[in-house]
């Protein structure tokens, strides 16, 4: 069994003029321009872009993790700022101190 569809075609076109047909099986096209390579290169990136790439993906989502733990680890400080029990200053510098090794940063 094939991970892909058995037949795929992508192409670009202008206004209805094809510039170039990849299909499964075939390809297909015109003499290109420069304008007609940019405009391919365009439109890769905007396949690329609706598909997303994996490693990016899982970047941001091992950073969206991050970034979650460090919030969920600074809550607790958070609702007692909003019961009005940190009211030293140094509290306040052990709640930065907090925040920044949540999120992993230098003081």
């Amino acid at each position: 069994m094939s991970d892909i569809h058995e037949h795929w075609r992508i192409s670009v076109e202008t206004f209805g003029d094809v510039i170039i047909a990849i299909e499964s099986e075939c390809l297909a096209g015109r003499e290109l321009s420069e304008i007609d390579c940019a405009t391919i290169r365009h439109a890769v990136s905007h396949l690329t872009a609706f598909l997303g790439d994996a490693d990016q993906l899982t970047a941001l989502q091992a950073e969206n993790a991050r970034l979650r733990a460090a919030c969920e680890a600074s809550l607790p400080l958070m609702q007692a700022v909003d019961r009005e029990e940190v009211t030293d200053v140094a509290d306040w510098h052990a709640a930065e101190a907090l925040i920044r090794a949540a999120l992993q940063q230098e003081t």
